[in-house]
């Protein structure tokens, strides 16, 4: 790959990853309840059973639910998407899986050993903990104080898998087979130890794409195939007389994949939102009740559910009472979710233009460190809220909208602002606290 197009990859990774850390702080910025889990339950038991809940059943309460709930839950499958495609995009060997190990201490390991302490130390100073040595080297092995580490911790758990990964990845359709044979593991309830199953097929997909897809996921294979076709056995002279014309074949080539990937993308896209209807709430709705369901939910919900396409799914799955009932447990249910979340990841990667995204801003550079941050700034604001007593309905419910939406933007800033003064007064702490990034 020639440094344009490796260019050009970097920079969608920078937007992909600061999009999903948008997400996340969504996730974590709900101000309509006390977070996102509650505000899911209680929107849904308003949508699907008529039940009045002022400040909750209008549009701000739909909005929060759709960007930290249908969309916010894609944002963590999406960095073990890319963490697992960029840790093998590279690898030629067992060998180079040593110095990937080494590359990861520093900027895996490292940072969140020191996340972990600061938040220990936090607990500490507020009075929640008692400091001692034993306890603060649990926290930092633990993420006890830093909930929302889980993601680093399992990272750090699948990059350890690498060696076995790497034997299945050897052939792509044993890679294949194995994620279905998990996929399908997880649909008849069965669980990993230590290593949370949907994490590793988000994993998994990624490094599938590195080792056999690297064309399509990155849209740039076009170029060094055709150069290679045009170009054998040429001189000097020659190349360069086959150059130009090649190269502008290359990139109406990969203009047109990139179109082509696109399209597809839209239609990953499409599909996961059609499979809202799978899950329990929407069965509910639009199979079991037979419509009555449906004439209770309020327009967006019904809208945001799948509308006339969803209702005329629902009518189809009358006709499969087995099938339906079969996905009311908790672990077909699991595999429609994480189903669900691939197609949502996947679908994003690919709507991503690439090749006519602007150049990434420094502050969208800032994605890890953002993560690192977010989570007192997104619950600041709620518990702020909830000081000066704005009400969930009436004026409130636009005020609580507009805050919530201007969280990602205060969190941005506020991580962006806190990177410049680390790297300019300590720049030690800040490569600690940044991995190196």
């Amino acid at each position: 790959m020639n440094p344009t197009q490796e260019n050009r990859f970097r920079n969608k990774i920078n937007w992909y990853v600061f999009l999903m850390s948008l997400l996340v702080v969504l996730i974590h910025s709900v101000n309509l309840a006390i977070d996102n889990t509650t505000l899911s339950s209680m929107i849904l038991t308003a949508d699907h059973t008529g039940a009045e809940l002022a400040g909750i059943t209008g549009v701000a309460g739909h909005v929060e639910h759709l960007l930290s709930n249908a969309l916010g839950q894609m944002a963590v499958p999406g960095f073990f998407l890319i963490s697992g495609y960029l840790f093998f995009r590279t690898l030629h060997g067992f060998r180079d899986i040593g110095r990937k190990w080494q590359e990861r201490v520093w900027s895996l390991l490292v940072p969140y050993g020191a996340w972990n302490v600061l938040w220990y130390l936090a607990y500490v100073l507020t009075g929640r903990r008692h400091f001692s040595l034993t306890a603060m080297s649990e926290a930092a092995a633990n993420h006890s104080c830093n909930p929302t580490f889980w993601y680093m911790y399992q990272l750090m758990l699948l990059t350890l898998l690498a060696p076995l990964l790497y034997l299945l990845l050897r052939n792509a359709f044993v890679m294949l087979l194995s994620l279905l044979l998990l996929a399908t593991a997880i649909g008849a309830g069965a669980t990993l130890p230590l290593v949370n199953a949907d994490a590793l097929i988000y994993y998994g997909v990624g490094a599938l794409f590195a080792c056999h897809g690297r064309g399509l996921f990155e849209g740039a294979a076009a170029d060094a195939r055709l150069l290679r076709k045009a170009m054998p056995g040429k001189v000097k002279g020659e190349a360069e007389i086959v150059v130009l014309p090649v190269a502008a074949n290359a990139r109406q080539r990969r203009s047109s994949m990139e179109r082509g990937c696109r399209i597809a993308g839209i239609g990953l896209l499409l599909l996961a939102w059609l499979l809202q209807i799978l899950t329990p709430a929407k069965l509910m709705s639009f199979v079991f009740y037979d419509g009555s369901g449906i004439a209770r939910m309020s327009m967006p919900a019904y809208l945001m559910s799948g509308g006339a396409l969803a209702r005329w799914i629902g009518k189809c799955l009358q006709q499969l009472p087995l099938f339906v009932l079969s996905l009311s447990g908790s672990g077909p249910q699991a595999l429609v979710a994480i189903v669900r979340r691939l197609l949502l990841v996947l679908g994003v990667w690919f709507v991503l233009p690439g090749d006519r995204l602007p150049e990434a801003k420094p502050y969208m550079k800032n994605s890890f460190f953002l993560y690192a941050v977010h989570y007192p700034i997104a619950r600041a604001q709620y518990y702020m809220i909830q000081y000066l007593g704005i009400p969930y309905d009436g004026w409130g419910e636009a005020v609580r909208l507009a805050l919530y939406l201007l969280t990602p933007v205060v969190a941005v800033a506020a991580a962006y602002g806190l990177k410049r003064v680390l790297k300019r007064y300590l720049p030690l702490q800040w490569k600690i606290l940044s991995g190196g990034r």
